[in-house]
């Protein structure tokens, strides 16, 4: 994901400056930095864009690459005897009928390589800055408004409202309880709107 957002940016590079970067992962996702770039909206659109994209085509690869192999042979990815893993497989009901238990190493690998990029890539486009979502809202604003501080104030309030609506989406789906995945969903978008105020407002990006 990280790296598709930095082969952007060294795609469209146009200065020796600009193609100096650096990736960092940590817990609660990366970051790829690109020195000298000159913020230009439909660049960094480009670059923003371009995270998403790989998920995208590792979620799909992933889902082809284990619907070839089940077609083919189902042992290569169904461990003998999980008739319901099999059937989920091969029919591509692979949310509610497949086992992870009952798969090989090589089909746990790519469910899980299917499952993590599908929850990835709709993460990453809510549009909630400073998620790629958010950010590719931000600058279609830019080149559209022309006006950047505005820009800014609607990408906040559009953040704060995305946020508050994902929260409220996971408590409805709970019955109006509040579980324990409900409070850290609240603390993972504190910490966005955090991270996108501070990014918006004081670093002014």
């Amino acid at each position: 994901h990280e790296l598709g957002h930095g082969l952007a940016g060294l795609a469209l590079a146009r200065r020796e400056a600009e193609r100096a970067l650096l990736i960092i992962l940590w817990a609660m996702g990366g970051l790829c930095v690109q020195g000298g770039r000159d913020g230009r909206p439909w660049k960094e659109l480009i670059i923003v864009l371009a995270g998403p994209a790989v998920s995208l085509v590792l979620w799909l690869g992933c889902g082809l690459a284990l619907t070839a192999l089940a077609q083919h042979d189902i042992t290569l990815v169904v461990q003998a005897g999980a008739e319901q893993t099999a059937n989920g497989v091969l029919y591509g009901d692979w949310y509610y009928h497949v086992n992870p238990h009952d798969l090989t190493l090589g089909g746990l690998l790519l469910w899980m390589g299917w499952w993590l990029n599908f929850a990835l890539l709709l993460f990453n486009i809510l549009p909630i800055y400073p998620l790629d979502g958010g950010q590719a809202t931000y600058n279609l604003m830019k080149m559209v408004l022309r006006n950047y501080d505005l820009a800014r104030r609607i990408s906040f309030a559009g953040s704060i409202g995305f946020a508050i609506w994902f929260v409220a989406d996971r408590i409805a789906g709970d019955r109006g309880q509040i579980e324990g995945h409900t409070i850290w969903a609240g603390v993972v978008m504190l910490y966005l709107l955090h991270n996108a105020y501070l990014s918006l407002f004081v670093y002014r990006r």
